[in-house]
């Protein structure tokens, strides 16, 4: 969609300001190195960052506005953002020095297992943690190389499936307390306002208070607690109706959800996206088909948009 050009150029170049680097013609060379976001976790997690918000804008220049937001760990940023506890520069800002600050932990590594939260601390060496619960059987183990490698050799033992990730950060784990200080200085030269749209909160697996979004100590403890996705999940679909859609790359999260519905017929989990098409690519009427899926799902929808084309 031509439209979906604008807010990714004004939030990428906002974030490329930021990082010193082009995300911008990155994200438009067909050719595009993937280096640069491999060795540097500031690059990465601002590029997602862009194209997440990025998606959202789009969507709101639709006429789809959230009733409130759910993020993954840094989807909450974007969250915030949308909810107007930051602008778009002081976003960029804290999600490049909470990329900075986590790769400065130094090299972690991490493990996806199919076991409960309770069944995973029994096989966690320490100071290996417990760093999101995604699912009633599905966590996430993060830490230093030599104790999640001592991790995995006891899961493989006892015959629990496991995978490894491609993260090399310990995230939401104890490597992460370190660097709380420096992320705390950081934020205070931000300014924070009370949320004016709901977020739920996945450190928690509450609705956050409008004034407690606004607190940096909320955003510091968000890198060093558990992500619980699961139950943040369960409190997403207390709403009788609801249609949960996810925006960003892939559709991991609202395949997640799509478990958790009470009600099948009137509950829906829906990806902007979706998992990429054969040859990795999305096809050129894939924004248009996702304005069709809310639509035929009540959601009102603005099909000609209210954004001016560049």
């Amino acid at each position: 969609d031509g439209l979906f050009k604008a807010p990714l150029e004004t939030v990428a170049g906002a974030a490329s300001a930021e990082l010193g680097f082009d995300l911008v013609r990155w994200f438009t060379d067909p050719d595009a190195d993937m280096t640069p976001m491999r060795q540097d976790n500031a690059k990465a997690q601002l590029a997602i960052f862009s194209v997440d918000l990025a998606l959202a804008r789009w969507l709101e220049d639709h006429g789809v506005r959230a009733d409130g937001f759910v993020g993954h760990s840094l989807g909450e940023w974007v969250a915030a953002q949308i909810a107007g506890v930051v602008d778009l520069e002081s976003a960029v800002r804290a999600v490049h020095e909470r990329g900075r600050l986590m790769q400065s932990t130094g090299k972690g590594a991490a493990l996806i297992v199919r076991i409960s939260e309770h069944g995973a601390l029994r096989y966690a060496v320490e100071p290996v943690a417990l760093a999101c619960v995604n699912g009633p059987e599905l966590v996430l183990l993060t830490g230093p190389e030599g104790a999640i490698a001592e991790t995995e050799r006891r899961l493989a033992a006892d015959g629990v499936a496991y995978k490894r990730p491609p993260i090399d950060v310990a995230v939401h784990s104890s490597c992460m307390d370190a660097i709380l200080p420096a992320f705390r200085e950081a934020l205070a030269g931000l300014t924070l306002q009370p949320a004016t749209r709901p977020i739920l909160s996945t450190v928690f697996a509450e609705w956050l208070e409008p004034a407690h979004a606004a607190e940096r100590d909320y955003w510091a403890a968000q890198i060093r607690k558990p992500v619980h996705f699961d139950r943040a999940g369960q409190r997403l679909f207390e709403a009788p109706c609801c249609v949960v859609l996810e925006v960003g790359l892939g559709a991991a999260l609202s395949g997640l959800l799509a478990g958790k519905r009470a009600d099948k017929l009137q509950q829906r989990a829906l990806a902007a996206l979706g998992p990429l098409e054969e040859g990795g690519v999305y096809p050129e009427d894939r924004l248009d088909r996702c304005l069709a899926e809310l639509w035929a799902n009540g959601v009102p929808v603005d099909l000609a948009g209210t954004a001016t084309a560049p």
